[in-house]
């Protein structure tokens, strides 16, 4: 994978992340930790595009973080 690919990984991670937490959102808050894999970089951009928008950062949490429950 070129690093021009990677970088545009990391920009949708960062715009998915903000478009679902909402206009309040820190882009620098969510930086991609170093070392995640690409392969699991583009699952996570997945699973946050079928989240809704500005749904906040609790919820966010509460779906995907890794504490979250299950049901």
């Amino acid at each position: 994978m070129t690093a021009d690919h990677r970088d545009a990984l990391e920009a949708a991670f960062i715009a998915e992340i903000v478009r679902v937490v909402g206009a309040g959102a820190d882009p620098e808050e969510y930086a991609v930790a170093p070392g995640t894999d690409d392969v699991l970089l583009e699952i996570r951009v997945q699973r946050l595009r079928e989240l809704p928008s500005g749904i906040g950062h609790d919820e966010l949490l509460r779906r995907v973080g890794p504490n979250r429950e299950t049901p």
